[in-house]
Formats: C-alpha cells, structure tokens, sequence
C-alpha cells in the first residue's frame, strides 16, 4: 500500500466527521450555535484551533447581519470537526496505551505462572531435603549407638586381656617358682618320679597354685 493511500485511508474518518458535521450545522440558528458551543465548552477541552473558531462562531452567531449568522453554522460545523478529530487522536492514544497495558498484563502473568512453578520447586525441594535431614539422623543415631557399642566391647575386651596378662604373669611366677625347682628336685624311688612328673604335666593345664595347695605336707 503506497503512502498517498495510507494518508486517504486515514483521512476518510475525519472527512466525513467534517461533513457530517457541516450538513448538521446547516440552517441552525445563532441562538441554537450559541447554545452548542456552551455545552461543547462544558464537556470537552478545546484544542487551540477549534478554540479560534469558536470564538469566530460566537462571534458571528452575536451578530445582527444574517450573512454573520449564517456563517456561525459553518463554523461550528468546523469547530466540531476539529473536537472529532482531537478526540480520535485521543482515543488512538489511549487504545495504544490499553494494548501496552494488556501486553505488560500478559507479561506480568507469563511471569507469575513461572514464579509458582519455580515456588512449587523449591517447596517439593524443601520436603526432600527434610526427608533426607531426618534419614541422616537417623543414621547418626544408629552409628553413634554402634560406636557405644564398640567402645563397651573394646572396654570389655581390654579388661579381658588386662585379666589374661594376670593370669600369664602369675602362670610365669609359678612356673618359675614352683614348677622348675619341683622338676630339678631330686627324688627318690621310681614311684616318687612318676608322682612328680604327672604333677608337672598337670600344672600345666591347670593352677599351680590349687595343686600345691593340695599337697599335703611331709
């Protein structure tokens, strides 16, 4: 579409604003031109043209020669072609400012749409991480338990060997004081032998010190 077209096409609404209005304005009175631009005054701001031709239509519908009359409708006419168009342009504004405002509200929606979802993340993230924090706990609990465990075996297990290495010292005493001086003892009779060397072979395996005990004194 060439440009001169584009200019017609946008010019043709305030064409026929202004013929419209020029065929309305036909055959009005000053009276009635007065009256209508009163009540224009009152519910529009005239723009700094139409507000010329205003006063010149004031002017003429004031005057006593009817060719000035005549011209108040015409004036008027043009008065209110000019409020159209203002008006027009005003409302193009504000329907440019409408389709920003409803893009901008689209946006704000795209936006919070993905504001709840990344919301909803976090939050099926935050149960997660709860539910891994009480497993943890769990599990700190079971091994610190284990580790009172181990300590109470490693506990008992040491007073076992403190308890073995007692009983090694007192085998060793034994066997040095008892034992060896009882097998170099000299004896006599094959019997007296044989009684020895089967006590020897018993302390071994047992107390020395039940069996000592247990012999009777000579």
């Amino acid at each position: 579409m060439t440009l001169r077209r584009q200019t017609q096409l946008k010019s043709a609404p305030a064409a026929k604003a202004k013929a419209k209005a020029k065929s309305t304005t036909a055959g009005l009175t000053g009276k009635r031109c007065l009256t209508i631009l009163d009540k224009l005054k009152k519910v529009v701001s005239l723009p700094k043209e139409a507000q010329a031709l205003a006063r010149q239509a004031t002017k003429a519908a004031k005057s006593r020669k009817k060719a000035e009359q005549d011209k108040s409708g015409s004036l008027l006419g043009r008065v209110l072609a000019k409020v159209s168009k203002t008006l027009e342009e005003e409302v193009g504004k504000a329907r440019l400012e409408v389709d920003k405002a409803e893009e901008q509200q689209k946006v704000c929606e795209a936006e919070k749409s993905e504001a709840e979802i990344q919301l909803k993340t976090a939050q099926q993230e935050v149960v997660s991480c709860r539910t891994k924090l009480k497993e943890s706990n769990k599990l700190i609990t079971a091994e610190t338990k284990a580790l009172a465990t181990c300590a109470s075996s490693k506990k008992a297990v040491a007073s076992e060997v403190k308890l073995a290495d007692k009983e090694c010292r007192q085998l060793g005493d034994v066997q040095e004081k008892m034992y060896q001086p009882l097998k170099q003892a000299h004896v006599h009779g094959v019997a007296a032998r044989k009684q020895i060397n089967a006590l020897c072979k018993a302390g071994l395996a047992i107390s020395w010190v039940d069996i000592i005990n247990g012999i009777p004194e000579v």
